[in-house]
């Protein structure tokens, strides 16, 4: 209940409608934070995001807005994939014969 009422707290605090929920940590790992979480916002919960990324972004974006030496408070966000995506599979009728496409 107080999870509830504090996540009610701050959605009517927002006044703004939200696109989507991301949520990480341990505790969102539980079922009935998620549910509760959906109820509030009306939307599904979305764990796509890596955490400790997600959580460094988001600290170095408010520290920036909350630097009054910041100049401007636009701030730019650009993902990008660091790392290469590789994707091989086997072929059903002959195992041994892998296909890799890297």
């Amino acid at each position: 209940e107080k999870l509830r009422n504090l996540l009610l707290t701050l959605k009517n605090s927002l006044n703004v409608k939200l696109h989507s929920v991301e949520i990480l940590g341990g505790g969102c790992r539980i079922p009935a934070v998620q549910r509760i979480i959906q109820e509030v916002f009306k939307t599904e919960c979305s764990k796509t995001l890596h955490s400790t990324e997600c959580v460094c972004r988001g600290a170095s974006i408010q520290a920036a807005f909350l630097n009054p030496l910041s100049r401007g408070s636009i701030y730019d966000i650009e993902e990008a994939n660091y790392h290469p995506v590789k994707c091989e599979w086997r072929f059903l009728s002959d195992p041994d014969t892998w296909e890799d496409r890297g």
